[in-house]
């Protein structure tokens, strides 16, 4: 419980810090300095990688939380983990990459958005980045019980990078092409400073040990991971329909207003996020070692203190919202109605505290598979229905 509570203070540090110089990149600065469209394809960016997380890592992220307590073995380098990472990636990666050239053309439209035929090629190494930084990250949070790195790295490193882009960009000395290029360089920084560290640490260990691998665990291996490719990809489906639907129904202006309506909604989820971050490789443990009573009073308490936090944060946006208006171009002032809608469900997200985590890690995970394929066909359907009549609204209302 120590550790949980050391790595939840540092990690909620780190994501507020993140979250003020993300206020100042995605209110005060990009809003500015590019154009609508411009800002749209840089979210749009942003958006891709996520939807195709769970192709190129074939479900090793989720596979590898349920199974990494039998490989953990300091002595014998993990049991050879790592190298089944690399031959599931390895694997995952030729499966993205037919299915990127193969159905590029949906994620894009040439005719309709020229902007983004541009840099959509960017999308490939976006995703093997963010891949590897799920993985290591993971791997970090449940060997060392350490979250507050990764965090440190994603909220704060890559936004001061995203300011560097764009104070370089509003002086000329760089042209928007380079400006996206070096912000896709930057989204990749935290993957490489995870390898470096864990290499450094000698960690990270490729041999291949393959006579641990018997027949029950091939097994187990090969059920979890059907199952969390089809939770994984409906939930990042779900979490990123919106902005591929507004792309190709609106335009990538809508886009944009969206992504800074999330972006500010998002700020009442952060103790949520930061929760199920640190809790997590608790949960997990307490479930292999059967402390039911720990892993309850962690789920009670969440639900407690996010719901207070939630309700505290929401007032606070939703009472601000036309000061937050302000400080956004003129041209954003319909972000208002999005803004409220998305952030109160969020607000019902929080109150249901780590729940994810708790079913995630605990022996019935297999009775969340249900759930995404609920969420992501509802949302599905909301935005199609939706943004043709209403737009940007129409996609918050389905989002929440």
């Amino acid at each position: 419980m120590k550790i949980l509570i050391r790595q939840g203070v540092k990690s909620t540090i780190y994501t507020y810090i993140g979250v003020f110089i993300g206020f100042l990149v995605s209110i005060l600065f990009l809003p500015r300095m590019l154009e609508k469209e411009q800002l749209g394809l840089v979210n749009y960016m942003a958006t891709l990688p996520i939807l195709f997380a769970e192709v190129i890592g074939l479900g090793f992220t989720t596979l590898f939380s349920r199974i990494f307590y039998l490989f953990k073995n300091k002595e014998k380098k993990n049991n050879g983990i790592f190298f089944l990472w690399l031959m599931w990636f390895c694997t995952g990666l030729i499966v993205f990459l037919i299915v990127f050239f193969f159905f590029r053309n949906y994620f894009i439209d040439e005719r309709h958005n020229p902007l983004l035929h541009q840099f959509i090629y960017w999308a490939i190494p976006l995703t093997i980045a963010y891949n590897i930084y799920l993985v290591l990250e993971r791997y970090l949070r449940y060997i060392h019980f350490n979250a507050s790195y990764s965090i440190f790295l994603k909220e704060i490193g890559v936004r001061v990078g995203l300011i560097l882009c764009a104070i370089l960009f509003f002086f000329k000395v760089i042209n928007f092409v380079q400006f996206i290029a070096f912000y896709c360089i930057f989204q990749m920084v935290p993957a490489i400073f995870l390898l470096f560290k864990l290499g450094k640490e000698k960690e990270l260990s490729f041999k291949p040990q393959l006579d641990f691998l018997n027949k029950e665990l091939i097994k187990k291996i090969l059920r979890i991971t059907g199952v969390s490719i089809s939770i994984g990809f409906f939930v990042n489906l779900a979490a990123t329909i919106s902005n591929i639907i507004l792309e190709h129904k609106v335009n990538l202006s809508a886009v944009a207003t969206f992504t800074i309506a999330t972006t500010l909604s998002n700020i009442i989820s952060i103790p949520m996020r930061v929760s199920h971050s640190t809790s997590e490789p608790i949960l997990r443990d307490s479930f292999t070692k059967g402390h039911l009573d720990l892993a309850f009073r962690i789920y009670q308490k969440s639900c407690f203190i996010q719901t207070i936090i939630g309700i505290y944060f929401y007032l606070c946006l939703s009472l601000n919202v036309d000061n937050v208006l302000w400080l956004l171009p003129h041209n954003y002032m319909d972000v208002k109605i999005p803004i409220l809608l998305i952030s109160l469900g969020t607000l019902f997200d929080m109150m249901t505290g780590v729940n994810d985590a708790l079913i995630g890690t605990s022996p019935k995970y297999h009775y969340s598979i249900l759930s995404p394929f609920v969420l992501s066909g509802f949302t599905i359907f909301l935005n199609i229905l939706l943004i043709p009549r209403w737009g940007v609204n129409g996609a918050a209302a389905a989002t929440m």
